[in-house]
């Protein structure tokens, strides 16, 4: 609605509201079928089961614990866009509401459960929906015809996945009971993730041809989950057990610079690059798995240090280059402009490496030897070039093109192994356990500890560990 000459208002709302229902039987459930059902409890029979909107026997079902889910999300918005002579600001406020329709537990550390060792729904409660107001800001001037001051600032929030926080009674009951190591858990009353974002810059005309822009930015981040272990109290029936936990922060800033050139004399060009810090608490939500220390009071605790993030890369960039013939367009030879609408692109990508640590053992038994994430791998560099030729051909036009990527079949190394900082070898072949299993060999002869290394190195080789290699791809786009 524009209110005045000034003001320009908008608004708006959605409302979404969802029916979720799950019958998984994993594949212990299916062995425990063949057993006799004359004399067990359906838990039993149906170990494993994760069910919900149905009963074990697979049944739909509107009600009790295992009731199908209903999460909705709703959101409603107003913003003013006011536009002077020399100044631009968009205002607005934003209303989140988030109900998962989720259970969590009056005490997380003594559940009740009965005798069929099904958690009693007494010791559950309805997760709180989440409302919440967040602010956006906006503005834009201009310093001279060729100069514009921008900034922007803005709270955001954003719901963990429904199956973060979705479980079924039976799966659940046995999940705490059990105690298992769970690298994938579920969340209990987890409240959405919170984001704060500031940014200012500034767009700075260059004579005719070019422009660059030059921008600051910083987010905040907050509540994001991670995995930790739920204590049992002494009296508790059950173990300790895993769960999600909004217990996770991290912050990034950074610069991004970009440089356009319009083209000029067939040639356009253009250059991006970013400065970045990613810093956290953990890098993804499974960071903290079987990660557990003992404090001289023998009370276990989860130590926390903000470190860089295992996708932290400082620097990033792409340098574009496209030379191209327009229509009736360069030099004739042989009374013809073979070059009409011939085009070539170069597109440069590089980026510095990212943090991991270095640590020695093998599997489960890993002890750091450096500060977390304090290593990075190798730089990135990547040339893509692209050539083509169009022609029409009645009323149809036609290019032909060749698309080269990783022009020069550069092996770029962008992961490598936390045992040896190395892309080929895991160090395991030199480490004195690996030595101890190849000295068992050495008794049928020294060939078979020669073959024992060469097959341990191609069975460990990761392909993952680099980029990819060239590829050359042939194409034909028509256009009617």
């Amino acid at each position: 609605y524009q209110f005045n000459q000034y003001n320009e208002l908008k608004w708006g709302g959605e409302i979404t509201r969802y029916t979720v229902s799950r019958y998984q039987l994993s594949p212990f459930s299916i062995a425990s079928l063949q057993k006799s059902v004359a004399d067990g409890s359906l838990n039993d029979i149906y170990n494993r089961l994760d069910n919900y909107g149905y009963d074990v026997f697979g049944n739909k079902v509107d009600s009790g614990i295992n009731a199908p889910k209903h999460p909705i999300f709703a959101g409603a918005f107003i913003q003013d866009k006011l536009e002077f002579a020399d100044l631009i600001i968009n205002a607005g406020i934003r209303l989140d509401y988030f109900d998962t329709d989720s259970k969590e537990f009056i005490n997380p550390h003594n559940i009740e459960f009965n005798e069929q060792d099904e958690i009693l729904e007494s010791t559950l409660k309805d997760t709180e929906p989440f409302l919440k107001l967040s602010p956006r800001l906006g503005f834009s001037f201009p310093v001279t015809e060729r100069t514009i001051f921008h900034a922007q600032y803005g709270k955001f929030f954003q719901q963990s996945r429904l199956r973060d926080v979705y479980l079924g009674a039976n799966r659940l009951a046995d999940d705490i009971k059990g105690g298992y190591a769970l690298s994938a858990p579920v969340g209990y009353g987890l409240k959405p993730e919170r984001t704060t974002s500031y940014e200012l810059g500034f767009k700075q005309q260059l004579g005719e041809n070019f422009a660059f822009d030059i921008t600051l930015f910083y987010k905040d981040i907050k509540d994001q989950i991670q995995q930790r272990q739920i204590y049992a109290e002494e009296d508790a029936t059950h173990l300790q057990y895993y769960a999600w936990v909004n217990e996770d922060c991290s912050t990034v800033k950074g610069l991004e610079f970009k440089l356009d050139l319009r083209r000029t004399k067939r040639l356009q060009a253009s250059f991006d690059y970013t400065y970045s810090g990613a810093d956290g608490t953990g890098s993804n939500p499974s960071s903290g798995f079987r990660t557990i220390w003992q404090s001289p009071t023998a009370l276990p605790f989860f130590p926390q240090q903000v470190a860089p993030l295992d996708f932290n890369q400082e620097h990033r960039g792409t340098m574009n280059l496209d030379y191209r013939f327009g229509r009736d367009d360069g030099p004739t030879i042989f009374g013809s402009k073979i070059f009409e609408r011939l085009g070539v692109n170069v597109l440069l990508r590089f980026n510095s490496g990212h943090n991991y640590t270095r640590w020695t053992g093998f599997g489960n038994a890993r002890t750091p030897v450096e500060a977390l994430n304090s290593s990075t791998t190798p730089w990135f560099y990547q040339f893509d070039t692209r050539i083509d030729k169009s022609f029409t051909v009645g009323p149809v036009d036609v290019t032909a093109y060749v698309t080269i990527e990783n022009l020069l079949n550069k092996k770029n190394v962008i992961d490598v192994f936390n045992t040896s900082g190395d892309a080929y070898d895991d160090g395991y072949l030199a480490d004195a356990l690996g030595q101890n299993v190849a000295d068992g060999y050495r008794q049928f002869g020294e060939k078979y500890v020669e073959r024992f290394q060469q097959i341990y190195r191609a069975m460990t080789y990761d392909f993952d560990n680099f980029g990819p290699p060239r590829q050359i791809k042939l194409g034909l786009r028509l256009n009617l």
